[in-house]
């Protein structure tokens, strides 16, 4: 219900706070994990992503708890993205990522969600350099690939690459890199502009 108030109808606040509610009838129950999931879906449209890296934190704990390695895997990705995008710092955000490489090694869950080597390269990048120069569009080495991405890691590779070339102020180059690809982003992050 909080999904279709805060995207279909755009009503973010109410939405939240009847994840809330929810989240308190589901207590310490099976699917209290799945209920933190769609809350913090609904929250990072109105709160500091910074703040969403800890419940997102308790959320997989809960969900390894429970044996839904799905879901804690797509929590990992999340708390990565919570923590890149919202400012945390960018060792931290290494971290994160290498602790996720190895949680998914150790369990084997595969999965086509955010955060592996590619948010590591973008925060050594980010805080090393080389500032990358004028014109350099695919500043990550990501995007020109002999095989297409599939849609969702093409676009949140693409999101990466812009995001560390916007820090340069490289502003061409994101346009030119995002504006192809628009349409695609919108769809698969709905509600998220």
């Amino acid at each position: 219900l909080g999904l279709v108030l805060a995207n279909g109808l755009g009503r973010r606040r109410q939405a939240v706070d009847i994840n809330r509610v929810c989240v308190e009838l589901a207590g310490e129950g099976p699917f209290a994990h799945r209920v933190a999931i769609n809350g913090l879906f609904v929250r990072l449209w109105i709160e500091p992503l910074a703040g969403l890296v800890e419940p997102a934190d308790r959320a997989f704990e809960m969900a390894m708890a429970r044996g839904d390695l799905n879901s804690a895997a797509l929590l990992l990705s999340n708390g990565i993205s919570y923590a890149l995008y919202g400012g945390v710092h960018l060792r931290s955000v290494e971290a994160r990522v290498e602790a996720r490489l190895r949680w998914v090694a150790q369990w084997g869950v595969q999965s086509q969600a955010p955060g592996g080597p590619e948010v590591i390269r973008a925060c050594q990048l980010l805080r090393e350099g080389p500032v990358p120069g004028p014109g350099t569009v695919d500043v990550l080495g990501l995007m020109n690939q002999p095989e297409p991405w599939p849609g969702r890691v093409e676009s949140d590779f693409a999101m990466l690459t812009a995001l560390v070339a916007g820090v340069f102020g490289r502003w061409a180059e994101v346009f030119e890199l995002i504006d192809p690809r628009v349409d695609a982003i919108e769809q698969l992050m709905r509600g998220t502009w």
